[in-house]
């Protein structure tokens, strides 16, 4: 049974086609063996319609814990698309875990002007409008006191990034 679990693991590592086989804990392991930036690069390919990266993206949005606590140690391993994935991912998690997010930004993993925002490129306006309407309704519900002044902060910068798109179009 081990040996039909490594092996998988093996193979999800090395076949595209398996991205979605991927989780939480295979992703610590490969942490474990190889450090960030491997495992980034190893996730991240050229074949948009098969990227695993995109998917550890698309798991970190859905809000779930398990993912969300992979961000900390997978940043250190991203650079330029793959931090612009992560940082994207991370403010569309505003909308499905907010605590978790403004945790990370109260901890200094990110900023809340990189976060507190609609990320998306080239949306429709009336999509990011949707989009800030819905977040700052999630982050306002956040009632931990630690994160408080972060959550503060974070409603300050949609609102800002609301009234940006509605004044200059962006």
């Amino acid at each position: 049974m081990r040996f039909f679990a490594v092996t998988l693991a093996v193979v999800a590592l090395t076949c595209p086609a398996l991205a979605g086989d991927l989780t939480p804990d295979l992703i610590r392991a490969m942490l474990a063996k190889d450090g960030p930036t491997a495992v980034v690069q190893s996730l991240d390919n050229d074949d948009a319609e098969n990227n695993p990266w995109f998917g550890v993206l698309d798991q970190i949005e859905t809000g779930d814990q398990d993912w969300i606590d992979l961000v900390p140690p997978l940043a250190p391993g991203t650079d330029a698309g793959t931090a612009e994935g992560l940082v994207i991912a991370l403010s569309r998690t505003l909308k499905t875990n907010a605590p978790a997010v403004l945790k990370l930004i109260a901890d200094g993993q990110f900023t809340v002007e990189d976060i507190c925002l609609d990320n998306d490129i080239e949306v429709p306006i009336t999509d990011d409008i949707a989009f800030l309407d819905k977040v700052v309704i999630t982050v306002a519900a956040v009632l931990d006191p630690a994160l408080r002044d972060v959550r503060n902060a974070c409603l300050h910068r949609i609102g800002t990034a609301r009234i940006s798109a509605l004044v200059d179009g962006d």
